[in-house]
């Protein structure tokens, strides 16, 4: 896995030397340059994606960083943006910020301060991992969303009491699910006192489930007790 990288954009030699160190011996590559026509040339010959964050001096000898900031903001430039100024107002704060910078950190540098914070940026930066819609067990694939059941190339559609039920056994998977349980968990006819909707609920998830010859269904009566959806087949 490749080292997350920065460009360092510091006029000042003993402090980009420094840091570039701190920064490379802390796990990252660093590419450190001393002005902005230098980051711009950096920024170019590389790929959008590949500067993780922009380390970027506000006063720099050939204009300011402020300037560089709103440029990659209006590109949509993706890289991480961090200010790191001399000036400490709260009006230069506010000024960096609205370039599209993401951090602005005072001088003199706090070495631990400033990988905390490249660290943070970092983690906001990953993108959210949006929560999977199907469910993996024993041979098969449940769709959450659309109800689908798929054994290998074969497909079926649940309903939505098929659907629902098939949920309380894997829930309870290698357990004994009782008749009462599943009854209440289920929107069927509390009047049946034998429990046939029951029964003729699960015998069509059974069916289902059983979406090739050569596997039956995982689902296992238990007289008087329930059922229970196997642990392995």
């Amino acid at each position: 896995m490749k080292n997350n990288s920065i460009l360092l954009v510091e006029d000042d030699n003993w402090l980009r030397e420094g840091l570039s160190h701190f920064l490379q011996q802390s796990g990252f590559t660093v590419m450190a340059v001393a002005n902005l026509c230098s980051a711009r040339n950096v920024i170019i010959q590389n790929e959008p994606t590949s500067i993780d964050i922009i380390l970027c001096d506000v006063g720099l000898p050939d204009g300011s960083g402020l300037n560089l900031f709103e440029e990659l903001h209006q590109n949509n430039n993706p890289s991480g943006k961090i200010f790191i100024s001399a000036n400490s107002s709260e009006q230069a704060r506010i000024q960096g910020l609205k370039t599209g910078a993401d951090d602005y950190i005072c001088k003199p540098i706090n070495p631990d301060e400033l990988l905390l914070r490249i660290q943070a940026l970092l983690r906001r930066m990953q993108p959210r991992k949006e929560p999977s819609s199907e469910l993996l067990f024993l041979n098969y694939r449940l769709n959450l969303e659309s109800r689908e059941l798929k054994q290998d190339q074969y497909s079926c559609q649940l309903s939505t009491n098929e659907h629902q039920l098939l949920l309380q056994f894997i829930a309870q998977q290698g357990k004994i699910v009782s008749r009462y349980k599943l009854t209440q968990a289920l929107d069927i006819d509390t009047c049946d006192k034998e429990g046939r909707a029951l029964d003729i609920l699960v015998s069509r998830l059974r069916k289902k489930m059983q979406l090739t010859i050569k596997n039956p269904s995982p689902i296992v009566t238990y007289r008087g007790r329930g059922y229970m959806l196997l642990a392995k087949t």
